[in-house]
C-alpha cells in the first residue's frame, strides 16, 4: 500500500504552506514546490487507487475461485457418469442383455429354491417353544422341510442332512448337543445357532456352519445346504 507516503507527502505540503508566510522565502520558488508536490500527489494517489482495485479483485478471485473450481470437477464427473450410464442403459435395453440377465435372476431363484427345499432337522430342549422358531424358518425365510425334533428323542438323518442345534437362548445343554451330534456325526452336517454369543467349543462335535442372530441365519443356512 501507498497511503504512509500518501500521508507524507500531505505533512510536507501543509509544512510548505505554512512557510510560505514566514519572512525571506521566495514566493515563486516556493510557488513551484507546491506545484510538484500536487503533482507527486495526484500520481501517489493513482497509485494507490490501482493497488486497491488489484486487492480487491483478489479477494473476489479468491473468493469465487474454489466453488468455481468444485463446480467444474462436479460437472466434468457428472459428464462421466452420465456418459456411462448412458451406455449401460443402452447394453440393457439390449434384448441379448434381457434375456441374459432374466436367465440368470432364474437360475438364482431355482437354485435358492432347491436348497431351500432340503430336509432341515432342527434340534430343540424341551425348555424352547419350538413353534416360533420353525414358523420363522418356514413362514419367513421360506424354508420348505424343516423337522423339528426334541435334543432327548432318537430320530434319524439321510446322508449329509443338516442338523441345526437351535441354541438361541443357551437352553440347549453342552451335554444335550453331544450326545445328538455322537450318534448322529457319520450322517449329518451340523450347524449351531446362538444369539447369546455362547461359543460350541467341543470339537468331537464339529459344526460347519453357524450364526448368531436371525438377520443372518438364512445366508448362512443356504451356505451350509449349498456346500
Amino acid at each position: 500500500m501507498l497511503k504512509p507516503i500518501y500521508f507524507s507527502i500531505l505533512l510536507s505540503l501543509s509544512l510548505i504552506t505554512s512557510v510560505t508566510a514566514a519572512p525571506n522565502i521566495d514566493s515563486t520558488k516556493f510557488a513551484q514546490a507546491l506545484k510538484d508536490i500536487e503533482k507527486l500527489e495526484k500520481k501517489v494517489k493513482e497509485q494507490d487507487d490501482k493497488v486497491e482495485q488489484v486487492e480487491a479483485s483478489n479477494k473476489i478471485l479468491t473468493w469465487v475461485g474454489i466453488p468455481t473450481a468444485a463446480i467444474s470437477i462436479i460437472l466434468l464427473g457428472w459428464n462421466y457418469f452420465w456418459g456411462i450410464r448412458k451406455k449401460l442403459d443402452s447394453e440393457l435395453a439390449s434384448e441379448t442383455t434381457k434375456a441374459k440377465v432374466k436367465e440368470l435372476v432364474e437360475k438364482a431363484i431355482s437354485k435358492e429354491t432347491d436348497l431351500k427345499n432340503k430336509p432341515i432337522y432342527v434340534v430343540f430342549s424341551r425348555k424352547t417353544n419350538r413353534q416360533d422358531f420353525v414358523g420363522f424358518l418356514e413362514n419367513q425365510k421360506g424354508f420348505k422341510t424343516v423337522k423339528p425334533v426334541w435334543a432327548d428323542e432318537d430320530f434319524t438323518i439321510g446322508t449329509n442332512d443338516v442338523v441345526v442345534f437351535n441354541n438361541e437362548q443357551a437352553e440347549l445343554t453342552d451335554a444335550e448337543i453331544k450326545n445328538v451330534g455322537l450318534k448322529l456325526q457319520k450322517d449329518a452336517r451340523f450347524f449351531y445357532f446362538n444369539s447369546t454369543y455362547k461359543r460350541w467349543e467341543d470339537a468331537s462335535v464339529k459344526m460347519i456352519g453357524f450364526a448368531s442372530t436371525r438377520d443372518t441365519l438364512e445366508q448362512r443356512l443356504l451356505e451350509t445346504l449349498k456346500n
